[in-house]
């Protein structure tokens, strides 16, 4: 069973996360995150084995955690998730280690099949 962290700046979007992976999957989430300064913090505590996280968030956005994750935690998987998405962000969250980049919108018929393609899934 994973240990899994949500990051996003919108208590409502962290919500939905919540509740589409509790509905889907046998994981554990061990942390949720406001923004990314909050998300170095409860990383280093709670060492996930996934993260899933907002692309825009104040103090530090998306792009920016993923280059930290990566540089402390190689093998943690990064799902991005966002409203705001671009071919640009996709293929620069894809290039720095990200295992996908998904819309918020359409999370529903979405979130089973990318959390069960990650290698963390047993």
């Amino acid at each position: 069973m994973a240990k899994i962290m949500i990051v996003d700046d919108s208590l409502t979007e962290r919500r939905i996360i919540r509740s589409l992976l509790q509905e889907n999957t046998s994981h554990t989430i061990v942390a949720e995150a406001m923004d990314g300064e909050d998300a170095i913090h409860k990383y280093k505590r709670y060492k996930p084995d996934l993260v899933t996280m907002d692309l825009n968030m104040p103090e530090m956005n998306g792009i920016d955690l993923l280059k930290v994750i990566r540089e402390k935690t190689p093998a943690t998987e990064v799902i991005m998730v966002t409203a705001y998405a671009s071919v640009d962000t996709a293929t620069e969250a894809l290039r720095l280690g990200a295992v996908d980049y998904l819309l918020s919108c359409n999370l529903k018929g979405q979130h089973d099949f990318r959390i069960k393609q990650c290698s963390i899934e047993t």
